[in-house]
C-alpha cells in the first residue's frame, strides 16, 4: 500500500507509535501529527520544539525529541504523547545527534562535543547517570544486550565504542586511523548479535556500501558494495523492522528529487551472506524510516 501524503517544509525524521505518526520537520520547527492508518493530519506540535532532530518513544505515553535549537541551549525534550506537550527538557550536551533508549535509561550521541550521555529521565540521582568522550564525531547509536551500547565514531580515528552501563566499562573497536572513508547509520539485527553500518570513500575511489561488525567478533566484514560513480550514489538512511528482520536502506543518488530503497534478508546470527532481496523507488530523498507494528 502506498499513501503519497503531501507535506509542507523540509521532513528530517518520522516516528510511529500506538496509532499515530510522527513527522519532525527543523525548518519550520514543528512535529506534524497524523493518523498512522489513514495519515490525515490530527495536530501539531510547535510550541514546545525548536530545531528537531530525531524522536525515539521513552515508553507508552513519553517520547524523547532532540533539539539543537535555534534560540536556546541544545537540548533533549521529554514528550507527553497525550497532551502533546514537554513535560521536561534536559541540557545533555552540544547538538544531541542520536537517540536511543534502553529499559528506562536514554541514550544521547552529541555531535557538537563528541560525547555520549545515559541517564535515567525519570531520575535524576540514577546510579548509571554517565558521560563518555568519543574519539570522533558520533554517527550512530545502537543498543545491545545486557546494558550494552554500541556508538559508531568517526574522526582523526573511526571505530566502534561498546559502552557496558551497568559495570561502567567500556572497549574500543579502531577501524581505521586516518580514515578515508566516512561511516555512518548504524544499525542491528533483531537478535542483537550483529551491527551494520554503511561507509562512503571519501578519496578517489568513489564507492559506498554496507559493512557488518560480528558482535564477539572484533573483525569487519565487507559483505555488500555499491560502486558510486562520481559520488553520484551512496547509501544514506537505514533502519532494521525487527518484525521481520529485513534492514531498509535507502540510495541517495545525483538528482535531489530521486532516489530508491533497498531490503536486505537479515541473517539471525552474524555470520552468513548478505544481499539485497528487492527495491522500489521514491519520488524524492529518504528523510527516516519507520514501521507499524
Amino acid at each position: 500500500m502506498q499513501n503519497r501524503t503531501s507535506l509542507a517544509g523540509t521532513p528530517n525524521a518520522i516516528a510511529v507509535h500506538q496509532g499515530r505518526g510522527y513527522v519532525l520537520d527543523a525548518e519550520r520547527n514543528q512535529i506534524l501529527v497524523l493518523n498512522s492508518e489513514t495519515w490525515t493530519p490530527e495536530g501539531v506540535i510547535n510550541s514546545e520544539v525548536d530545531a528537531c532532530q530525531q524522536m525515539t518513544i521513552y515508553n507508552d505515553n513519553l517520547a524523547l525529541v532532540s533539539c539543537w535549537s535555534l534560540n536556546t541551549a541544545s537540548s533533549v525534550i521529554l514528550l507527553d504523547l497525550n497532551s502533546l506537550r514537554a513535560v521536561d527538557r534536559f541540557q545533555t550536551g552540544n547538538q544531541p545527534a542520536h537517540v536511543v533508549v534502553d529499559s528506562v535509561y536514554a541514550i544521547v550521541a552529541h555531535a557538537g562535543d563528541s560525547t555520549v550521555r545515559i541517564f535515567n529521565p525519570l531520575r535524576s540521582n540514577d546510579p548509571y547517570n554517565e558521560t563518555y568522550q568519543l574519539k570522533g564525531k558520533p554517527f550512530g547509536l545502537a543498543v545491545g544486550l545486557n546494558r550494552q551500547v554500541w556508538v559508531l565514531y568517526s574522526g582523526i580515528t573511526s571505530g566502534l565504542l561498546r559502552i557496558d552501563y551497568k559495570n561502567k566499562t567500556w572497549k574500543e573497536f579502531t577501524f581505521e586511523k586516518k580514515p578515508k572513508a566516512q561511516f555512518n547509520q548504524l544499525v542491528i539485527n533483531r537478535n542483537r548479535n550483529a551491527l551494520y553500518f554503511n561507509y562512503q570513500r571519501t578519496d578517489s575511489i568513489n564507492l559506498s556500501g554496507l559493512q557488518r561488525f560480528p558482535i564477539y567478533n572484533k573483525d569487519t566484514t565487507f559483505i555488500f558494495r555499491l560502486n558510486t560513480p562520481a559520488n553520484r550514489h551512496q547509501l544514506a538512511q537505514m533502519r532494521v523492522d525487527f518484525n521481520t528482520n529485513i534492514l531498509y536502506a535507502s540510495v541517495k543518488e545525483g538528482s535531489p528529487g530521486s532516489g530508491h530503497v533497498l531490503r536486505f534478508k537479515l541473517p539471525a546470527g552474524n555470520t552468513g551472506s548478505v544481499a539485497p532481496s528487492d527495491s522500489f523507488r521514491v519520488k524524492s530523498q529518504v528523510a527516516g524510516f519507520a514501521f507499524r507494528p
